[in-house]
C-alpha cells in the first residue's frame, strides 16, 4: 500500500490495498487516502467511497454546524451533604482521641491505583489519622461512596 505523501498527491489514485501494519485479531481496518482531486475510503481493501473535496468541505461544514456549541457546566455539588458524610466519619475516631483528618476524591477509578498525594501526611503524627473517601462520581452521599480508607 502507498502511504498517501507528498510525492502521490498529483498522481492517479494507485490500485487500492488492505491494511498491511501490525494487526489486533478481529478487526477490520479502514484507510483514508488524501489525494489532490479528493479522498478515497476505504475497508480491508474495498473501496467505500470516492469524495471530491468539494463534497469533503460540504460534509464538514454540516458536520461543524450539527455540533453543539454549549459548554455544558458541572453541576454544584452539595457542599452541605460532603461537610455531614465528613463530620460523620470524623466522629467516629475523635472519641478515641485520634485527630482526625478527612480527604476526599471523587472519580478516583479513573486515575487507577494510584493513591492522592496527600493521602499520607509529610509529618505523619503518632495521635492523627486520615480518612479518605472515595466517591462514585460527584455526589456526595453515603450511597456514592465507592471505598474508604483509613491510615
Amino acid at each position: 500500500m502507498r502511504k498517501p505523501t507528498r510525492r502521490f498527491l498529483d498522481k492517479d489514485l494507485p490500485k487500492q490495498a488492505a491494511f498491511r501494519g501490525k494487526r489486533v485479531a478481529n478487526t477490520e481496518y479502514a484507510v483514508i487516502e488524501f489525494y489532490d482531486r479528493g479522498v478515497r475510503v476505504s475497508l480491508e481493501g474495498n473501496e467505500l467511497k470516492k469524495l471530491s473535496w468539494n463534497r469533503v468541505a460540504i460534509l464538514l461544514n454540516e458536520w461543524s454546524v450539527a455540533l453543539d456549541r454549549k459548554v455544558r457546566r458541572a453541576r454544584t455539588p452539595d457542599r452541605t451533604a460532603l461537610a455531614r458524610i465528613k463530620d460523620e466519619a470524623r466522629n467516629l475516631y475523635k472519641e478515641s482521641g485520634f485527630q482526625v483528618r478527612v480527604i476526599y476524591r471523587t472519580i478516583q477509578a479513573e486515575f487507577g491505583d494510584e493513591a492522592p498525594h496527600n493521602l499520607v501526611p509529610p509529618d505523619p503524627k503518632p495521635d492523627s489519622l486520615t480518612i479518605f473517601l472515595d466517591f462514585f462520581d460527584f455526589e456526595f452521599s453515603q450511597e456514592n461512596i465507592r471505598r474508604i480508607f483509613a491510615s
